[in-house]
């Protein structure tokens, strides 16, 4: 079966994404499947690569978690202690 190049516009409407965050990760992410088809940026996307690179990314985007006041707080009472 082959893979079904999409056109950005597709991506942008069907996923909700906006334009700079699109074409962001096809300058910045080495594993966004983007394809381009000539020398004036006519990129493709697959289809199926895409789905997995959007699970990927949304996986990895849940690692970080800024603190809050109280638990800034609460660290700096524990050191004080110290």
């Amino acid at each position: 079966m082959k893979n079904k190049l999409l056109p950005i516009s597709f991506i942008l409407k069907d996923y909700k994404l906006s334009k700079y965050i699109v074409y962001s990760a096809i300058k910045t992410d080495p594993s966004f499947p983007a394809i381009n088809l000539g020398p004036k940026k006519n990129y493709r996307v697959d289809a199926s690569k895409f789905e997995e690179w959007l699970i990927r990314r949304s996986v990895n985007t849940n690692h970080s978690k800024i603190p809050t006041a109280k638990d800034l707080l609460m660290e700096f009472a524990h050191e004080r202690r110290k």
